[in-house]
């Protein structure tokens, strides 16, 4: 259909290229491996959690809308301590410092972990990350809920309530 509307080739390749990348992360889809390493240098994957419903922000230190959603992230996580879901927050900070000073200084809840390099380059391929804060809704089993979720500002909570709830009947 697109090739009907897009005369020039090099665009149309570019553009379904784009799509097969999105589909590739389509609600229903295997989520892909990612890694990270948290505080005491240990190596996290996401099939470290599989049983669990994953909710993964990708943000980083220096990042503004990344901060303005921390207070929304600790509430989220606070309301559902006692539920089946893991906070993963994971960085793209290039400086290790930086993310280890934040990530201690403000007492950060959840999985904190870092991908620097590969593990970066890997994760942010993977899920077409191009912009922070990124999030991420993952079910029990490894397949994507959403990989654009809603972010701890807007109504993940009630899509977050609404999967627990499915769970207890």
């Amino acid at each position: 259909m697109l090739d009907q509307h897009i005369e020039d080739p090099e665009k149309f390749a570019e553009l379904k290229e784009l799509k097969a990348s999105w589909d590739k992360i389509a609600s229903g889809k295997k989520a892909p491996q990612f890694k990270g390493e948290d505080l005491d240098g240990e190596q996290h994957s996401l099939s470290d959690f599989k049983g669990s419903y994953v909710y993964v922000d990708t943000w980083a230190t220096w990042c503004g809308p990344c901060k303005v959603e921390l207070p929304h992230l600790e509430d989220l996580q606070e309301r559902f301590k006692d539920d089946n879901i893991t906070f993963i927050s994971i960085s793209i900070d290039k400086n290790y410092e930086d993310w280890k000073n934040m990530v201690t200084d403000k007492n950060m809840m959840g999985v904190q972990l870092i991908a620097q390099d590969e593990l970066q380059k890997q994760l942010t391929e993977s899920y077409n990350i191009s912009a922070i804060p990124r999030f991420i809704l993952i079910d029990k089993e490894g397949q994507i809920i959403n990989s654009n979720a809603p972010r701890p500002s807007e109504n993940i909570g009630s899509i977050l309530q609404e999967l627990i709830d499915k769970e207890a009947v």
